[in-house]
């Protein structure tokens, strides 16, 4: 079955390669990839350096837990670490934000 999904990609670290890192990755594996404009916004919860954003849509055979843990891979080979502070800088966070008709909470 194919799974609209819509993804938001943000990060305060080494930020514009991290994000344009992360979009290449994502592109080899969802061919019709469609991403967003870069926009820049300020750490919200915490003091620190203002995240560059976006957000991208694709289609995909992956279920969600599938999806997730490719997801949190990339992540990881960006140097995230998945245990940190809820309101802290990040090197690369992606967030499953829709997937097909659910709407995903940012609560993890």
């Amino acid at each position: 079955m194919n799974h609209k999904v819509f993804l938001g990609i943000g990060s305060n670290i080494n930020k514009k390669e991290n994000i344009r890192s992360c979009i290449k990755i994502i592109r080899k594996v969802f061919e019709d990839l469609k991403v967003s404009p870069i926009y820049e916004t300020q750490s919200m919860g915490f003091k620190g350096p203002n995240f560059y954003n976006c957000a991208c849509s694709f289609n995909t055979i992956k279920e969600i837990y599938s999806l997730k843990n490719y997801l949190n891979k990339i992540e990881l080979g960006h140097g995230r670490n998945l245990n940190e502070t809820k309101f802290s800088s990040r090197t690369l966070d992606i967030d499953i934000l829709y997937f097909d008709d659910l709407v995903l909470s940012n609560d993890k």
